[in-house]
């Protein structure tokens, strides 16, 4: 398994509530706008500070199932949820949405930073 992390230089990310968009070149981040279930006005979210924490190889999901607090086997490619790494005593270590853009593969997005942190203590 491979555990790498890397700042974000202001991707663009739309979100439904259940699947998060990345848009790629770089560009402004929002919500969306307004859909059918959810009223919301589109909010511009800053992410000067959002890092990306990458899980991939063939037991990737097994060992973020056995780290993270959410159910990781449950998340199919293509989707995210919000999960939390915490530690032996049950301290939030680090808040997160966990994408699934493939089979193999987790991005931990940390909208607060701190990626290389969380990437060396999960390599320990």
């Amino acid at each position: 398994m491979e555990i790498v992390s890397y700042k974000i230089l202001m991707p663009g990310a739309d979100s439904d509530n259940l699947c998060l968009h990345l848009h790629w070149p770089i560009e402004p981040c929002i919500v969306p706008p307004a859909t059918s279930r959810n009223h919301a006005t589109p909010v511009p979210i800053p992410l000067a500070t959002a890092e990306i924490v990458e899980l991939s190889g063939n037991d990737a999901i097994v060992f973020a199932q056995s780290q993270f607090s959410s159910d990781v086997a449950l998340l199919t490619p293509g989707h995210y949820q919000w999960s939390a790494w915490l530690s032996a005593q049950g301290r939030v270590r680090h808040l997160f949405a966990l994408l699934r853009p493939d089979p193999d593969r987790l991005l931990a997005w940390l909208p607060r930073g701190s990626a290389s942190d969380m990437r060396a203590a999960l390599s320990r």
